[in-house]
């Protein structure tokens, strides 16, 4: 019996990669100031780095598994990968967010937070009103929400983009073998 890596194994590792670059990054577009721009075109430049990275880490999950395993890979492992990587990715990465701005540098939840109230401040409303919107954004802004959306966002995000990067790269034995 062969000796082949276990899909686990895989998912982890790349899983952990992906959420220790995930955090290096974030670390210096902190330090360097570009995440707290404001400006949208950033975020969406951002946001399109991320995702390419990300594919990248799933796909070259994948080919590691492959390579491991006879240049063999169903489209159910690839699936198992991706979605596995992309949910240790959140945790890691979730969490290191969620101890950074607890324990760290809680700025920028506090300058999404007081926006919050202005933009509500400018609505008016009774006290009532105002004190609900407290606990609205006292929820909002909470690092314990953010952890567990971020680690939701990536099992979504692993998922989908595992559905077709494992198609592509599937390869299962050969039925005349």
């Amino acid at each position: 019996m062969e000796n082949q890596t276990t899909t686990t194994r895989i998912a982890l590792k790349w899983g952990l990669i992906s959420g220790i670059i995930s955090i290096i990054l974030s670390l210096a577009t902190q330090f360097l100031g570009i995440k707290n721009t404001g400006d949208a075109s950033i975020g969406f430049v951002l946001s399109i780095i991320a995702l390419a990275f990300t594919c990248l880490i799933q796909v070259l999950a994948m080919k590691d598994f492959k390579s491991q395993n006879n240049d063999l890979m169903t489209y159910g492992q690839g699936l198992g990968i991706g979605l596995l990587a992309g949910t240790v990715w959140g945790v890691v990465s979730g969490g290191f967010n969620m101890l950074y701005i607890k324990y760290i540098d809680n700025s920028e939840v506090v300058r999404q937070a007081n926006m919050m109230r202005e933009k509500m401040e400018e609505q008016g409303g009774s006290e009532a009103q105002m004190e609900m919107n407290e606990k609205i954004i006292a929820w909002a802004t909470d690092p314990s929400l953010a952890f567990i959306v971020t680690i939701f966002m990536g099992f979504l995000t692993g998922l989908l983009l595992a559905l077709v990067i494992s198609a592509i790269l599937k390869k299962e034995k050969s039925i005349f073998e």
